[in-house]
């Protein structure tokens, strides 16, 4: 019988509606999975659902929610991991590998999973990761141009009037529902 803890990882600035659709696709991932077994009549039990909103480029031991999940998971081996796919867990292959080590865990997304293919989601969550930040600088970079150019005032991310209008008309964007609440109602 599996014993799970799922575990949810939204970056620090999720305030977007494609950062909250991610997150809905992740919850889905995760129910997906969990109806998959109860289907194949393979019991589980939820001993937590946690979620935690920070970035997920520095090393899991910058993240104290995942940190403590972790040293839970090493402490009682029979608990396993439960995340939607690699890049929640890690954003670089040596991560991924040492936690492959160190706990149990599947991937919501692969739950069939084995070490090879675990090592190629990983691989493949760090290239996102580059290009992603790679995107993120090259818009940074050319926003600041245009605005120099133009003599307007620089102003990137929440801070702009044109991102608060935007949170005003579209709230229904960016609510979002804890895993945990929608596990209950699909059980």
């Amino acid at each position: 019988m599996y014993r799970f803890l799922i575990y949810s990882r939204k970056s620090k600035d999720a305030q977007d509606g494609h950062t909250q659709h991610t997150h809905a696709t992740a919850e889905y991932i995760i129910r997906s999975y969990l109806k998959q077994l109860e289907d194949q009549g393979i019991p589980y039990t939820i001993e937590g659902t946690y979620e935690e909103n920070i970035s997920g480029s520095g090393y899991y031991t910058k993240r104290p929610i995942f940190r403590g999940l972790v040293e839970r998971c090493k402490e009682d081996k029979g608990l396993t991991l439960l995340v939607s796919k690699a890049d929640r867990l890690a954003r670089n292959v040596r991560t991924g590998a040492e936690l492959m080590e160190t706990i149990n865990f599947v991937l919501a997304n692969a739950p069939d999973a084995d070490d090879l293919q675990k090592h190629l989601e990983f691989t493949i969550a760090e290239r996102e990761g580059k290009i992603t930040s790679n995107r993120f600088k090259d818009t940074y970079k050319a926003k600041k141009k245009r605005c120099e150019e133009s003599g307007e005032k620089f102003i990137w991310g929440g801070n702009s009037p044109k991102w608060k209008e935007s949170m005003k008309k579209n709230k229904h964007l960016h609510k979002t529902t804890r895993i945990s609440e929608k596990c209950k109602k699909d059980r």
